[in-house]
C-alpha cells in the first residue's frame, strides 16, 4: 500500500527510473522486547496490538508530513522529505519522534486498563542524503529511499536501549534544528559500519510546547 503523495509522484512519471538525490530525515521506531510479548500471546491478540500500536504512531507521521517506506516486523521506518522535500522535514521528523512517545503513554495506560502488556520502544533519527527511487526487481518494484543515512537512523534507534534514553537524534539533525527542540548532548558512540564515531543527543520535547506549557 502507498502513500497518496507517492502515488501522486509515480502517475505524475516523476520518479526516475535510476533514483535521485534528496536530503531527508529517516525515523525508526521499534518496539523493545517483542519477542517476550509475542510468547505470550496468540496470532489474533499479536495482530491486534500491533495494528493498535501502528495505527497511533502512523497517523502522527502522516500528519506531520512524513511517509511511511515500510514496517519491518515490530519496526516502522519513515522518510520526511521523499519524494517531495520540505523547508521543514528535519523539524516535522523530530516533532513525530515527541507526539509519538506522548501517544505511546496515552495508548499503554489504555492497554493497562484492558490487562494488556505496556509497549515500549525506541526511535532514532539522522539526517542526511539518500537516493529515492523505483528499487527491486522487473516483477516487484518498489519505491523507496537507500543510502548511510538510513543506516545511520536504524543503528541509532538500535541504541536507544543501551542508552536508557526514549528518543536519540543525530549531531546533523540536531545541529539543523538547535533552539527549536529541547535536547542534551549524550556523547559520541560508535556504530556498526562507520569508523567515525557518532554524537548523539537526547530528545525530550519541542521548545514551542515547554514555552507554551
Amino acid at each position: 500500500y502507498m502513500t497518496p503523495s507517492i502515488v501522486e509522484h509515480l502517475m505524475a512519471g516523476k520518479v526516475a527510473l535510476g533514483g535521485v538525490s534528496l536530503e531527508v530525515s529517516i525515523l525508526f521506531s521499534d518496539i523493545r522486547d517483542f519477542t517476550s510479548i509475542s510468547e505470550h500471546m496468540d496470532a489474533h491478540e499479536l495482530v491486534a496490538l500491533l495494528n493498535e500500536y501502528f495505527t497511533a504512531m502512523v497517523d502522527i507521521v502522516i500528519d506531520e508530513g512524513g511517509v511511511v517506506d515500510k514496517y519491518i516486523g515490530d519496526a516502522i521506518m519513515a522518510v520526511f522529505g521523499a519524494p517531495v522535500p520540505g523547508a521543514e522535514d528535519t523539524l516535522h521528523a523530530v516533532r513525530a519522534a515527541v507526539r509519538m512517545r506522548a501517544a505511546l503513554e496515552k495508548l499503554n495506560a489504555d492497554l493497562e486498563r484492558r490487562g494488556k502488556p505496556a509497549l515500549k520502544t525506541g526511535i532514532g533519527i539522522h539526517t542526511g542524503t539518500v537516493v529515492a527511487g523505483n528499487i527491486g526487481s522487473e516483477s516487484r518494484m518498489e519505491y523507496t529511499v537507500i543510502g548511510d543515512t538510513v543506516n545511520l537512523a536504524s543503528r541509532l534507534e538500535g541504541k536507544t536501549k543501551e542508552l536508557g534514553v526514549g528518543i536519540v537524534i543525530s549531531e546533523d539533525t540536531w545541529a539543523m534544528l538547535e533552539g527549536k527542540i529541547v535536547a542534551r548532548r549524550l556523547s559520541e558512540i560508535t556504530v556498526k559500519g562507520r569508523a567515525q564515531p557518532v554524537v548523539v543527543y537526547e530528545v525530550t520535547g519541542m521548545v514551542d510546547d515547554a514555552e507554551a506549557a
